[in-house]
């Protein structure tokens, strides 16, 4: 059924329950053991989203890349990325409840990193980050940031990468966001 938003211009922006509900879906089913109920949520999420507007077609963008990268879908979770990138660049949304344009363009670099491009992807990533620090965005920040440390890592830069781990440290403590606390302890 479609979600009634009461013709109010401000609701046209608003996240839509449905497509939310898909998207964590799409997150919370993939550290559950669960990768192909994770994808086709999240891939549900994108239909419903597609024909919506850009705040929702963000979210459901996001949820396909990243677990298209868990799964190591890596074309998917690029195409994916890069689309959310456009969308928020086009839309000018900037860390609206962690989705924005830092942050798709960090998302991107993370998968162009999981596709083997070193160089490439941590300039991505730094770009996305800079973006987020220059918007105040702090949500996921930590994880953005475990994800860069674990590129310099594996690029050889390892005294980058402790810089980096102690930033998403004293980060997280500051924040006391922890939803990534065993991701980057991996």
């Amino acid at each position: 059924t479609e979600y009634d938003r009461g013709g109010h211009p401000i609701t046209e922006w608003l996240l839509r329950p449905d497509v939310q509900a898909l998207h964590f879906a799409g997150l919370v089913l993939w550290p559950l053991g669960y990768p192909d109920r994770a994808l086709a949520r999240a891939e549900e999420a994108f239909v419903r989203a597609r024909s919506l507007d850009p705040l929702n077609q963000t979210s459901a963008l996001h949820a396909v890349a990243e677990v298209c990268a868990y799964r190591g879908e890596l074309a998917r979770a690029y195409e994916a990325a890069g689309d959310l990138v456009e969308v928020c660049t086009r839309y000018g949304i900037s860390g609206v409840g962690g989705a924005g344009t830092g942050s798709a363009i960090a998302m991107l670099g993370w998968v162009v990193l999981l596709r083997g491009d070193f160089g490439q992807g941590l300039v991505e990533l730094r770009r996305g980050i800079k973006v987020m620090e220059s918007s105040g965005q702090e949500l996921l920040m930590p994880a953005y940031l475990g994800r860069l440390a674990t590129g310099c890592l594996a690029s050889g830069d390892v005294q980058a990468a402790s810089e980096t781990v102690a930033q998403a440290l004293r980060l997280a403590s500051e924040t006391g966001e922890r939803a990534w606390d065993s991701w980057r302890s991996a």
